[in-house]
């Protein structure tokens, strides 16, 4: 299950495709927030740059959020959009509605 975790640190292209892969499986590819397990089930890459460490929220809206994804080289890394997410009780929403109620700020991680 350790494969499917997502790595913030990775291209948000490879991100995008390990999230593309994994939602036609049963488990999709997840990550940590609140100290929950996350499911990250439609995302995709941004053409736009993000200052900040990979994992962290810059962007939350009607249409999704954006996560910083990339080296933490100190260089601006890709966004990944995210769009729809799976809770660990199985419940699907989109980002923005799981996102919504903690305000910005927000980060993924342990």
């Amino acid at each position: 299950m350790e494969a499917l975790r997502i790595d913030w640190n990775r291209s948000a292209e490879d991100i995008e495709n390990l999230v593309h892969d994994r939602s036609r499986g049963g488990t999709g590819a997840y990550t940590h927030h609140g100290g929950r397990r996350l499911e990250i089930l439609a995302a995709t890459a941004t053409e736009g740059r993000y200052d900040g460490a990979p994992g962290r929220v810059v962007r939350a809206g009607t249409d999704g959020l954006v996560i910083v994804a990339g080296p933490a080289d100190g260089a601006p890394g890709r966004g990944l959009s995210v769009a729809r997410v799976r809770t660990e009780d199985g419940t699907e929403m989109s980002a923005a509605d799981y996102f919504h109620p903690e305000g910005g700020g927000l980060t993924t991680g342990e």
